[in-house]
């Protein structure tokens, strides 16, 4: 973690520059994810977000706040279910935290929130655009669920990034709104402008950057994103092993979460491990049934309260929300 956290900024700012195409312009690379079932993980990532947070007061006045967050997340992600090319099947993990702390300030205020070593097992599902978290050893904080869910570039579904299919340096590709809408964590999306494109490849790796506009909402409130980034793709693991973005987000107020004028900074390595470490003994995951499902969507559990670590500035409704949803007496969320 000390060594990504040293090299963080330069990797930002280098992530950002042309890269000269190294290869021979009629090759083709196989940009197919090898991801599957049962492979391990191990992930550290960043996130800087520097801005302001917009709301208004009990008089409908503009109060602005200036926020500036770092958050740093170390864990082991194992794949129970996966696949390259039918987004209609649900995927899933299981992740094991060794860190998950961030230091906010938004004005005057200041929080540290972390994930307690009891509640460092978490499953991840993405199913139909929407993403669940589910502790199997009870119920988290709302400071804690809220750090975990929200962090945009959810490393589930980052292999469908790619083309999964042979291309050339200079193929572009889009990327759908099944996918980025779980990838950015918003709700819905009402114009995608992203584009991928194969820059260059030194072997053994492809590097692949991502760049344009996203509309969308989050929680009913509009939000316009900026996204600029730059992935590798390893050609004979074939994984993608490190991802750098940039996100610049406007975000109007809604009723359930404050506006935001933001600018993060993401970067995840992720290392593919022979065989799991952390999770050498943590059995597969199993989801709630529908029993408890139900329960939860009686009590409230299933409404969302992001954005994650910024909403820990939000109103006083989102946070009378997540309270609504720690009752249930789990640990169940879906965005």
């Amino acid at each position: 973690m000390i060594r990504l956290l040293t090299g963080c900024f330069l990797v930002t700012i280098c992530f950002l520059l042309p890269v000269q195409a190294q290869a021979d312009p009629d090759r083709t690379f196989s940009l197919v994810s090898q991801r599957a079932p049962g492979m391990a993980d191990a992930i550290e990532a960043t996130l800087e977000v520097k801005g302001e947070v917009k709301q208004v007061d009990g008089e409908q006045r503009p109060v602005n706040d200036i926020m500036e967050v770092r958050g740093w997340f170390n864990f082991e992600e194992r794949t129970e279910k996966f696949s390259v090319t039918d987004m209609s099947q649900p995927l899933e993990s299981i992740r094991r935290y060794e860190l998950a702390r961030a230091d906010m300030r938004v004005g005057d205020r200041i929080k540290r929130p972390e994930l307690e070593p009891i509640h460092r097992t978490i499953q991840t599902r993405i199913a139909d655009g929407h993403t669940a978290f589910f502790s199997p050893t009870g119920m988290l904080s709302s400071e804690q669920l809220l750090l975990i869910e929200g962090v945009q570039g959810n490393t589930l579904i980052l292999d469908h990034l790619l083309p999964n299919k042979d291309v050339q340096v200079g193929d572009s590709w889009t990327i759908g709104d099944e996918t980025l809408a779980p990838f950015l964590y918003i709700d819905t999306i009402s114009k995608n402008e992203i584009q991928a494109v194969f820059t260059s490849a030194p072997e053994p790796f492809a590097i692949v950057e991502i760049v344009g506009r996203v509309e969308g909402t989050y929680l009913g409130a509009a939000t316009d994103l900026e996204i600029q980034g730059k992935y590798q793709f390893d050609l004979e693991r074939g994984r993608i092993t490190w991802i750098g973005l940039v996100i610049r987000e406007n975000r109007a107020i809604g009723h359930a979460g404050p506006g935001l004028s933001v600018q993060a900074r993401y970067l995840a390595n992720i290392q593919p491990l022979d065989e799991p470490v952390a999770l050498r003994n943590v059995p597969p995951a199993v989801w709630p049934g529908t029993h408890l499902l139900d329960e939860a969507l009686n009590c409230g559990s299933m409404v969302k309260t992001g954005p994650g670590l910024l909403n820990m500035a939000g109103t006083g409704s989102s946070r009378r929300m997540t309270r609504e949803r720690q009752s249930c007496g789990c640990s169940w969320t879906a965005t």
